[in-house]
């Protein structure tokens, strides 16, 4: 999954949270989501810049960075 996503644990949870909001077609149900997407965005981005930090990962981590999406694939495929 790795070659798709950067996160795919993070896109596993939120895809659960948008199957719970749309199977409960409860509106009430989309903030929780929407909370959460932000949380994980934030985890992603304190984890990527973790590893730019640490020299021996920073330059192969940018170029993997090019390749996958952070949470969805990128349009190109992967």
């Amino acid at each position: 999954p790795y070659r798709c996503i950067r996160h795919p644990i993070y896109t596993a949870y939120l895809l659960g949270f948008l199957g719970m909001a749309l199977e409960s077609a409860n509106p009430l149900a989309f903030p929780p989501l929407l909370v959460m997407a932000f949380i994980y965005w934030k985890a992603a981005r304190v984890e990527e810049k973790k590893f730019a930090e640490v020299p021996r990962w920073a330059a192969p981590y940018q170029e993997y960075r090019q390749r996958p999406g952070m949470f969805w694939p990128k349009r190109s495929g992967c």
